[in-house]
């Protein structure tokens, strides 16, 4: 996967599928890709999914996330990156 598949092209991101003409759910989930060379390992991230026809999409918030990680593991040398999501009390 490069960098350039996180960031959105066209329309605008919806919480509404035309294709199967329902409503998406928001998730956390998983995200474990390697992204234009550096590993990203991401638990919990928000991700929008229609159980329908199992479609897992990245909310805007989620893709910045990602595009940060990356940035920040790229300018201190890293080849990998990871976050775990701290559970609060």
């Amino acid at each position: 996967m490069h960098l350039g598949d996180i960031i959105p092209k066209g329309e605008p991101q919806r919480a509404f599928r035309a294709k199967c003409r329902r409503l998406t759910d928001l998730v956390l989930r998983r995200f474990a890709h390697r992204v234009s060379g550096i590993e990203i390992d991401i638990e919990d991230l928000p991700m929008l999914w229609r159980h329908n026809c199992d479609l897992t999409a990245l909310p805007d918030r989620s893709r910045a996330s990602i595009v940060i990680a990356h940035d920040n593991a790229a300018k201190v040398g890293q080849t990998h990156f990871a976050s775990r999501r701290r559970k609060i009390a």
